[in-house]
C-alpha cells in the first residue's frame, strides 16, 4: 500500500533533529530567549545516524528518513535564500582603508577571470555598492540641476552674463581644493563628499555675489575702474574671510573626529574645509583679475562714449 507523505513534515523533522527547534521561551529580567532543542550529536553527525531518523507515517507508525529520501554529502548552501521569485546565495565582505567603488571594480575582475559560474546563475552586486550606484545616478541630475539653478539665479541677480560667469569660475577651483583635502587625509570618495562639493557651491557663490556687487557699486559711485577693484577687494576681505573661517572652523571638530559615527561626517567637513580656504585665498586672489579682465573693454568703451564736460576757469563755485 503507498503512503503519500507531506514534504514540509519530512523538512520540520529534520530542521527539528539537526538544526534545532524553538519550543518556547525563556524570561531573563526585560530579556527573552528562544529555548532550542534538538538531538545528541550522536544522532545527527553521521550519514548513517541521519538516515535512521524516524519520519511519522499517516495512519500510524514511523519509517527512517532513508526510506524517503537520498541522503550523501553535497557542498551547497546552509540556508536558501529567495528574493523576486528567485533563489539567491549572499556573499558578504567588508572593505576597509580604501574606497569602495575600487574596491568592487577589481573584485568583478577577479571574479570574471577565476569564477566561471554554470547557466542559469548570474552576479548582482548589492548592499552599500548597489547604493553607491543609486546614490551617482542621482547625483549625476542633482549637481548639473544645481549648477544650472545657480547660474539662473545669478543671471537674475546681476543681470550680466559677464558676472555670472566670473562668479561660476570660482566654483571648480574651490572644488579643486576639497579634492586635494581627501587625497591629502587618504578620504574615500563618498556621498557624502559629493554633498560637501554641493555646499561648496553655495559658499563660493555667496562670497563672490558679496564682491561683484560692491565692486559695481563703487562704479556707480563714480569710482575709477582700477581702483574701485582694488578698493572693493580690500574692503570686501574681512567680511569674506569671516565667513569662510566660519564655515571651515565649524567643521574642524567632525574632521579630525575618530570616534564612532564619525566616518559618515568626516569626508563632508573635509571637502568644506579645504573648500571654504580655497574660497578664501585663491577665489579672493582670482575674482579681482576676472573682473578687471573681463570688464576692462566695457568700461574702456562706456567711458569714451561719455560726453567730456569742460569747465572753464571761475565757472566752479
Amino acid at each position: 500500500m503507498a503512503v503519500r507523505l507531506n514534504v514540509g513534515d519530512i523538512a520540520s523533522v529534520v530542521q527539528a533533529a539537526i538544526g534545532g527547534q524553538a519550543v518556547t521561551q525563556v524570561l531573563e529580567g526585560d530579556r527573552r530567549f528562544d529555548l532550542v532543542v534538538r538531538w545528541k550529536p550522536q544522532y545527527r553527525q553521521s550519514l548513517d545516524a541521519i538516515r535512521d531518523i524516524r519520519v511519522n507515517v499517516p495512519g500510524g507508525g514511523q519509517a527512517p528518513l532513508a526510506q524517503v529520501a537520498s541522503i550523501q554529502n553535497a557542498a551547497g548552501a546552509s540556508f536558501i535564500y529567495r528574493e523576486q521569485l528567485e533563489r539567491y546565495v549572499p556573499v558578504r565582505f567588508a572593505v576597509r582603508d580604501r574606497d569602495l567603488q575600487s574596491s568592487v571594480r577589481e573584485a568583478k575582475a577577479k571574479v570574471a577571470k577565476n569564477v566561471h559560474l554554470p547557466e542559469g546563475v548570474h552576479l548582482e552586486w548589492a548592499g552599500e555598492y548597489g547604493e553607491l550606484q543609486e546614490a551617482n545616478r542621482r547625483l549625476a541630475v542633482v549637481v548639473p540641476f544645481a549648477l544650472l539653478l545657480i547660474a539662473g539665479g545669478l543671471y537674475g541677480a546681476t543681470n550680466s552674463l559677464i558676472d555670472t560667469f566670473i562668479i561660476m569660475v570660482q566654483i571648480p577651483v574651490a572644488c579643486l581644493c576639497g579634492i586635494v583635502g581627501l587625497v591629502i587625509t587618504g578620504t574615500p570618495f563618498s556621498v557624502l563628499a559629493a554633498v560637501g562639493f554641493i555646499s561648496i557651491f553655495g559658499i563660493a557663490v555667496r562670497d563672490g555675489i558679496l564682491l561683484s556687487f560692491y565692486i559695481r557699486q563703487l562704479w556707480e559711485q563714480g569710482r575709477p575702474f582700477a581702483e574701485a577693484i582694488v578698493l572693493g577687494s580690500d574692503r570686501r576681505l574681512r567680511a569674506t574671510m569671516m565667513t569662510d573661517l566660519v564655515d571651515a572652523l565649524g567643521l574642524l571638530p567632525a574632521a579630525i573626529s575618530t570616534r564612532i559615527g564619525a566616518q559618515t561626517q568626516r569626508p563632508l567637513a573635509i571637502v568644506v574645509i579645504g573648500g571654504a580656504l580655497a574660497i578664501m585665498v585663491l577665489t579672493r586672489m582670482l575674482q579681482p583679475v576676472l573682473i578687471f579682465l573681463c570688464h576692462r573693454k566695457l568700461r574702456l568703451a562706456d567711458n569714451a562714449a561719455r560726453p567730456t564736460q569742460v569747465f572753464e576757469p571761475g565757472t566752479l563755485a
